[in-house]
């Protein structure tokens, strides 16, 4: 993703970072790019580089200082003591010889690196909720404030694992595990002086292959596709060697399959180290006070500064649960960064299963049977009927059956005495009368004459 010398942040991450911290998606897989034509997949659960955090509440460490200045107006001084290697003292100081209408700092941060753990940053957050009206009838006092929160929160790389699916087009995402990547120990101490792309490492004992948890493989002995690593490395994040005296040899090694193997360099760090101090060091938010005559009930709860700052704030109500949506919101996108641009593309891209949705019949070809049955002894008795028929009719024998004369014709001697002219009873006078016998006439069809 980085050249491996190279400090600067790409346009990728930067676009992540200030998406992370203005305007983070409520679902982070959103902002993973997936082919699955279907809109339906499944995917092996798989792991990747990325960024984690942790959020911790610091409140208990505000030093509240209350007094007057030379002018006797009141004011409170909210103090952090930094634990940076700068030593920056976090600060808000609201009231004082400030006049009405002045903008009070109500929020501010500081981001620092060099943590207890490498490498890792510790954004450190000193807050006020929001500012109270000027007392009107006594406006020296200055505004009051209500509360005050402050909140220190670290993030560094890792290894995070995921199960994945799709379903309708609407990809989901559930965090399984993750593990923090430390200083490599078999590095060069002075990473500044001697900045290796693989100053940072991680072993895992364990891996996802093909969807399946497998222990990693390891040897006390250089094996062939093992790689070599500190035995301090595996499954830990240590941080600088202590007391090492440059004996490389001394220090304990493994060797281990290379898919347990995560690095992760330290241009790349200090790339993403610089976007992020950007964007988070140093941020000030501030709010206006009005004069007591002119707005004595209501101040404006508006605040100027970073939207980053606004977001932390939010209108004076944060707390820790939403300081750590926040980070989650910021390491997510850095996430999403890494893995779109990891360095083999589409190659390292994790295989799913994908399922399209269809209408299928089942045939239970058992309750076929009985019409089937019936349909076919009708179809037999149709054919044998058809072959012991004769090919005249006159020659069948229709026995008694009332359905001879559908087939017969009358002569006309007969069919005159029943013409259109005569009446119904004109004519079942003439049936009564009339006697016929069943003749062939010359073309063999059957025939009723007089007899």
């Amino acid at each position: 993703m980085f050249d491996e010398f190279d400090y600067d942040i790409d346009g990728p991450m930067s676009v992540a970072i200030n998406r992370g911290i203005i305007d983070p998606p409520p679902d982070s897989a959103s902002l993973v790019a997936s082919r699955c034509e279907s809109g339906n997949c499944t995917f092996p659960p798989f792991s990747t580089l990325g960024y984690c955090h942790s959020c911790e509440d610091i409140s208990d460490q505000i030093q509240n200082k209350t007094g007057k200045d030379t002018k006797g107006r009141l004011y409170t001084n909210l103090t952090i003591q930094g634990s940076s290697l700068q030593e920056r003292e976090r600060l808000l100081w609201i009231g004082g010889s400030n006049t009405p209408g002045s903008k009070y700092i109500i929020l501010q941060s500081s981001l620092d690196s060099y943590g207890s753990q490498l490498p890792s940053l510790s954004l450190s957050v000193l807050m006020s909720g929001p500012l109270r009206e000027v007392d009107l009838f006594a406006p020296e006092s200055g505004p009051r404030i209500d509360s005050a929160r402050a909140f220190n929160c670290s993030m560094a790389p890792c290894v995070r694992s995921y199960n994945v699916s799709m379903t309708n087009s609407v990809l989901k995402e559930s965090l399984l595990a993750h593990e923090y990547i430390g200083q490599n120990q078999l590095s060069p101490v002075s990473l500044i002086t001697n900045p290796t792309p693989y100053g940072y490492l991680l072993a895992t004992n364990t891996t996802w292959r093909n969807g399946q948890l497998e222990q990693c493989v390891m040897s006390k002995t250089e094996r062939g596709g093992l790689v070599r690593v500190a035995t301090s490395n595996i499954g830990a994040a240590p941080d600088y060697p202590t007391n090492f005296t440059g004996n490389y040899s001394s220090i304990e090694t493994r060797w281990i399959e290379k898919d347990c193997v995560w690095t992760f360099g330290v241009p790349s760090f200090h790339a993403i180290e610089s976007g992020l101090s950007e964007a988070l060091d140093n941020m000030k938010l501030s709010q206006f006070v009005l004069a007591p005559l002119e707005f004595p009930h209501a101040q404006p709860k508006t605040s100027g500064g970073p939207m980053a700052a606004k977001n932390i704030w939010k209108n004076g109500t944060a707390d820790l649960d939403s300081m750590d949506k926040f980070m989650a919101g910021l390491t997510d996108s850095i996430t999403a960064a890494i893995r779109a641009n990891g360095k083999n593309g589409p190659a390292e891209w994790v295989i799913g299963n994908e399922w399209k949705q269809s209408t299928c019949i089942r045939v239970r070809w058992n309750w076929f049977a009985y019409p089937a049955i019936l349909v076919g002894l009708a179809i037999i008795f149709l054919i044998v009927l058809i072959w012991q028929s004769p090919d005249r009719v006159a020659h069948r024998g229709w026995k008694s059956s009332s359905l001879a004369v559908l087939f017969c014709s009358v002569d006309d001697s007969i069919h005159v005495q029943t013409s259109d002219d005569h009446t119904r009873e004109e004519v079942l006078n003439v049936g009564k009368n009339v006697k016929a016998q069943l003749v062939t006439d010359g073309e063999g069809r059957a025939l009723f004459v007089k007899a």
